[in-house]
């Protein structure tokens, strides 16, 4: 079972800007398929 995660727009902005973050992390962990990501229209 993957884990839905709802990201905001902070988690993208960090994830770009400092590579050694957990929103970095985070970015990879859903590359890789293990996590599922929730956003809403406006953050999209």
């Amino acid at each position: 079972m993957r884990y839905r995660i709802f990201l905001d727009t902070n988690v993208f902005i960090y994830a770009f800007e400092f590579p050694a973050s957990n929103s970095h992390r985070i970015i990879q962990l859903l590359n890789e398929g293990h996590v599922e990501a929730v956003i809403s229209e406006r953050v999209f």
